[in-house]
């Protein structure tokens, strides 16, 4: 009898052990499963975080660029404007997108394709950069047949209309700058084009198997003040 409850209570303890290990098995089990979820949520949300500080990094960076280089050039050079497209000659026409682009011939500062590694591992950044100074009855074929130049054609941005630095005589007209006493011979309250630039910046961020992984634009204008008579 004695050795019949002493087996008893060996199986017991056996089986008891057995339900230990199992439901302590599927704990662990969902223990790491909740914690690999969690690293690669984080893992995603980390690169997410990162993508989108790298791409606002190179707008913000090449908008500064465009700004000092503004300053720098001034009143002699005038704002930088694209130049596949003259402002100045009527008969000037946007029939390509790379008309309002900068190239890297004229500044590869303003066209890059260049390689980075942000914490996301090795990725492939296109920054360009495109003048918006320009009027819509000046895109002409075969742009306008293309789809895909226009969808990436920037609006326009060049101001009409009375100007902050305009004035009205007694009969409403418009008369350009108080100041100067003269219409700078832009039209109708068009700020000065060697003082004023408009530009569009687009970045777009790959990996390493040129899959887009985040693509962002940040368009503002630049308005130098007149120089001093």
């Amino acid at each position: 009898m004695k050795k019949f409850l002493s087996n008893s209570r060996r199986g017991v303890a056996l089986i008891m052990a057995l339900v230990v290990v199992l439901v302590g098995g599927a704990l662990i089990a969902v223990t790491f499963s909740l914690v690999l979820n969690y690293v690669s949520f984080s893992a995603e949300q980390r690169g997410t975080y990162v993508d989108h500080t790298t791409v606002l990094h190179l707008i913000q960076s090449t908008k500064a660029y465009i700004v000092s280089s503004n300053d720098v050039r001034s009143f002699d050079l005038g704002v930088m404007h694209a130049p596949g497209f003259d402002y100045g000659d009527e008969n000037s026409v946007v029939d390509h997108i790379d008309k309002l682009r900068f190239p890297a011939a004229f500044d590869p500062n303003l066209d890059m394709d260049i390689s980075i590694n942000s914490g996301s591992g090795r990725q492939r950044a296109i920054v360009q950069v495109y003048d918006m100074f320009y009027e819509a009855d000046r895109v002409k074929e075969p742009l306008l047949s293309n789809r895909a130049q226009m969808q990436e054609l920037p609006s326009v941005y060049k101001l009409k209309g009375v100007s902050s630095n305009s004035f009205e005589n007694e009969n409403g007209e418009n008369q350009g700058d108080a100041n100067s006493g003269s219409n700078d011979n832009f039209g109708e309250g068009e700020l000065d084009p060697m003082r004023y630039g408009a530009y569009l910046i687009r970045v777009q961020l790959y990996d390493s198997k040129n899959k887009l992984l985040r693509a962002a634009e940040e368009a503002f204008v630049q308005i130098l003040p007149k120089p001093e008579e």
